[in-house]
């Protein structure tokens, strides 16, 4: 492949997963937040307070 191909190529797919991502980026972003969100909420206000202090440390 020459050079101009392979950089047309990669163009090529940047923009097609670029519109991909467009379309789907609330399936993309959301999930992970909320995730995040419901373990610190969980582990952090639910069962931290349970585990105590590890090596001076609380949790």
């Amino acid at each position: 492949m020459e050079t101009k191909e392979l950089i047309w190529s990669i163009i090529t797919l940047s923009e097609k997963e670029l519109r991909r991502f467009m379309r789907i980026w609330v399936q993309t972003l959301v999930p992970p937040a909320v995730t995040t969100s419901l373990y610190f909420v969980i582990f952090g206000s639910l069962i931290g307070p349970r585990i105590g202090a590890m090596d001076g440390f609380d949790y």
